[in-house]
């Protein structure tokens, strides 16, 4: 074995040899020159129905979708297709329910939700094994297995094996269990057949005799109490198989007399009454972007930030009030001890479960089919990679790069209600202003973590590489007498503009974050960022005439670093400053104020990203395009980096050098199925690592992108 070992990688040696010589004398594929994405466009393609984005996959309308049907995916692969997964899309799949929002909006009538009998008794009623079995939407994608949800998040997310002290409870699904909830809440069924109280054990022989349930605590006189008030049932049918869930909630809840309406709509439309506290339950998913435990973003306590309806109610996402999960969060949130971080994380994690404030449901995978000439897909089990796989997406046929105007048309499922980046409500919104502004949903930001999956330290906290910065330094403050908080210089590169022209600076960095802290965001992660923090210094910290961004904020924490570099880059200060109500902007579709910008088609909705925004390029209800960061589109040079080269990267240093080619040269021949697979070795996506990615790599080698 270890003698073929050593021919395998003597052969390989030789033949790169023999390769690298040959290429030396061949014109360097692509242009090493040409900055920004590999595609000239991309296409947002708004395409709801599952079906439909499988038909125009096969016809050649859209070159990237999402695989709706398990079963679609060996089918896809035979007819040449390049399948991409399993990728984890969500740690979780969830149960929401509105524990507390009647407190605040008292329209929602809180009771019965507010009783942890009731909330336990109502997540026994998903027959979630039966929709991962049968449902054909999630047949194949959803597994109980949570230790998937690790590979995400590593240690954050608890996948601790049953019988652990702090496992996550799993509610299998279980009438019986719920019936036994009910009784233990003091709540008592009333039977269809004589009007009168049940007993436990004459509800779970026939549970179809409830008419409805009563709450009944004990003192109550005999007699009609009224029933509880029929529950509302949210489905987002932006992804329809949260249809499939909400449709099997309501059938387990009907099927023990718990009485529901149904408010199926897109998120758009679904978002202000969740915000508003204003709807009951529904499934609900997350996870889908963050290296820590997504429960921060799920259940931020009243001591991080207040729970109005004025200021961003997601922070404390079912406005649950737990003094302990409170002191876990706080300690969480503060500590510079990862193992205390850890166990604080799990724990609320637990509780969160065990008090059904919000149930786990499921682990959701997923697979991507692609055009089968398409080269540079680099998605990992990281979400956020969807924009760097498309930054990095290009054409290998010529004729084919020709014949599709070298432009990637990519389906979604939803159209986003607005592009301000400023508010960004859904994962759409997110994930589009990302590419625009190398920033959050974009994965990117002053800088990033690194995105390969062997590493180590993949997507760690402690792991970030040099982006819109190219240095920074994180240290310590006093905040006041005995009260320690974080101070982070970040170094920023020189060669970075917005899309206008305008160079980015740490003016920009400034302004930025302390505009998202005194006016909010929509999305919860920002205030991670903005809650703490208490200002940002401009000064020229080396000496070298070009100035620093010095980040203070008022507490440690393991995380400072990576949220604050997400959301530093997100707004550009000549576009935002005197902006009072960034609700009521539409950048989109405003004129940037220099005439140069405005006539070319540039609005106020502008970044830094590898992709630009045109007026006009938004077609309701049917595509948002985008062009690539270079001239003609902008006024300024382009992005910053180079996609073309950037495919041969895969270790993620900025160059093309020996430590690719030694996992090229470890891992030549193998393909999509063997455990050693990795889609960042399969540089041209053709399902095996082979003599084309080798080809690929000696173009590129030895340039930095």
């Amino acid at each position: 074995m270890i003698m073929e070992s050593k021919k395998k990688i003597l052969a390989l040696a030789f033949m790169l040899i023999i390769l690298s010589t040959t290429f030396a004398m061949l014109p360097t594929i692509g242009n090493p020159e040409l900055l920004g994405p590999g595609m000239d466009a991309y296409y947002a393609v708004i395409i709801p129905s599952p079906d439909a984005q499988l038909a125009k996959l096969r016809a050649d309308e859209i070159q990237a979708a999402d695989v709706p049907y398990y079963e679609e995916i060996q089918k896809l692969r035979s007819e040449g297709f390049f399948v991409n997964g399993p990728v984890l899309s969500s740690a979780f799949e969830y149960y929401d329910i509105n524990v507390g929002g009647y407190k605040y909006y008292p329209t929602t009538h809180g009771f019965p939700l507010n009783s942890t009998r009731f909330r336990r008794a109502i997540a026994y009623l998903t027959n979630t094994e039966q929709l991962i079995a049968t449902d054909p939407l999630i047949k194949g994608f959803g597994i109980r297995n949570y230790a998937w949800a690790g590979r995400l998040l590593g240690p954050w997310c608890n996948t601790r094996p049953e019988g652990d002290p702090l496992a996550v409870e799993k509610f299998i699904y279980s009438p019986q269990n719920a019936i036994h909830e009910m009784f233990l809440g003091e709540f008592v069924p009333i039977s269809k057949t004589t009007g009168n109280p049940m007993t436990e054990d004459q509800a779970k022989s026939n549970p179809g005799d409830i008419h409805h349930w009563e709450y009944r605590p004990s003192g109550t006189p005999i007699g009609p109490v009224g029933p509880i008030r029929t529950i509302e049932m949210y489905g987002c049918t932006s992804w329809p198989y949260y249809i499939s869930m909400a449709d099997a909630w309501v059938a387990g809840l009907e099927g023990i007399g718990i009485h529901t309406t149904k408010f199926y709509a897109t998120w758009a439309t679904v978002w202000p009454k969740i915000s508003r506290g204003d709807i009951d339950i529904g499934p609900f998913g997350t996870a889908w972007s963050r290296p820590d435990p997504y429960i921060i973003d799920l259940y931020f306590a009243s001591w991080y930030q207040p729970k109005l309806p004025s200021n961003s109610p997601c922070c404390n996402w079912r406005f649950i009030e737990d003094p302990e999960i409170d002191e876990w969060i706080r300690t969480y949130g503060s500590t510079l001890n990862e193992t205390l971080a850890v166990e604080c994380a799990h724990k609320v994690q637990q509780k969160v479960a065990r008090e059904a404030y919000m149930p786990a449901a499921f682990t959701w995978i997923s697979y991507s089919a692609y055009n089968p000439s398409l080269m540079g897909i680099m998605r990992s089990i990281y979400g956020i990679d969807r924009s760097l796989g498309y930054f990095q997406a290009q054409w290998w046929d010529p004729v084919q790069k020709e014949a599709h105007n070298n432009a990637i048309k990519v389906a979604w499922y939803e159209e986003p209600e607005a592009l301000n980046p400023a508010v960004q409500v859904g994962v759409t919104a997110s994930w589009l202003i990302g590419a625009l502004v190398d920033g959050y949903g974009g994965g990117f930001g002053l800088t990033v973590l690194d995105p390969t999956p062997w590493s180590p330290t993949y997507l760690s906290y402690q792991n970030h590489k040099p982006w819109i910065a190219w240095k920074w330094t994180v240290d310590t403050w006093e905040v006041s007498p005995g009260v320690t908080g974080t101070k982070i210089t970040y170094y920023l590169r020189k060669d970075v503009y917005w899309h206008d022209g305008v160079k980015f600076t740490a003016d920009d960095v400034k302004f930025c974050l302390e505009y998202l802290r005194d006016h909010g965001h929509a999305a919860g992660q920002s205030r991670f960022t903005t809650g703490y923090l208490d200002h940002v210094d401009v000064v020229d910290a080396d000496g070298d005439g070009w100035k620093e961004a010095v980040v203070y904020h008022k507490r440690t924490s393991l995380f400072t670093l990576t949220y604050t570099s997400f959301w530093a880059a997100e707004l550009p200060k000549h576009i935002w400053e005197g902006v009072t109500v960034p609700e009521a902007v539409t950048p989109w579709a405003e004129d940037n104020p220099n005439p140069a910008a405005a006539a070319i088609g540039l609005t106020k909705l502008i970044g830094t990203g590898p992709l630009v925004y045109h007026k006009g390029d938004w077609v309701e209800g049917q595509y948002i395009r985008f062009r690539a960061n270079r001239p003609p589109n902008v006024l300024g040079p382009g992005h910053f980096r180079s996609a073309e080269v950037s495919i041969a990267d895969i270790n993620f240093d900025f160059g093309v050098n020996v430590l690719d080619a030694i996992p090229i040269t470890r891992y030549f021949g193998v393909k999509q199925g063997d455990p050693q697979y990795l889609i960042h070795y399969d540089i041209n996506c053709n399902g095996k690592v082979d003599i084309y990615d080798v080809g690929l790599l000696l173009a590129h080698y030895g340039q930095i992108w």
